[in-house]
């Protein structure tokens, strides 16, 4: 049986990619749904009430990872965040994991979302996969040093939610 690590899917893209996005990705998703105003916001009630802390407590027991949750009116962008740059829009939501960060946005349409892959493309990023599922759009984008995934959808009148998230590239 070989190691993933070094394995790779059909379209090129490292499993070890793969195997650090896909639990980013369900966690940010979540953060789309609560966000986009399809279900009433629990996670805001929450941390209204003063219980973000309470949240990263369980989050962290049932990962085994340390994480810093910001959502609400007081979001700021992770401590450590790279030098990449930043979508036109409202920040509604920041974690940091392990080194890996993910910022949620409410963006005046999709152009936000194109010109954020633009400006990455500008620094040298490589668009390695995209996906486009009905209202949910992606990009993973990479250079040596930096993985990115940008995702775009869930529009609620002229707002799009918009998921950034990056890690190093191993």
């Amino acid at each position: 049986m070989s190691e993933r690590p070094d394995a790779h899917d059909d379209l090129g893209v490292s499993m070890r990619i793969i195997d650090r996005l896909v639990p980013l990705t369900a966690l940010t998703a979540g953060s789309l749904l609560v966000l986009s105003g399809c279900f009433a916001n629990p996670l805001e009630q929450l941390i209204g009430g003063g219980a973000e802390d309470a949240v990263e407590r369980i989050i962290e027991e049932q990962t085994g990872t340390d994480i810093d949750l910001d959502t609400g009116g007081g979001a700021d962008i992770p401590d450590g965040w790279p030098d990449l740059p930043l979508p036109a829009g409202d920040l509604v939501a920041a974690y940091a994991v392990d080194g890996t960060f993910s910022l949620v946005y409410a963006v005046e349409g999709e152009a936000a979302a194109e010109s954020l892959i633009g400006a990455l493309e500008g620094q040298g990023f490589e668009s390695i996969s995209s996906g486009d599922v009905g209202d949910l759009k992606t990009v993973l984008l990479q250079t040596s040093e930096w993985t990115v995934n940008v995702g775009w959808g869930l529009e609620d009148g002229d707002a799009v939610s918009l998921s950034y998230t990056a890690f190093p590239t191993e």
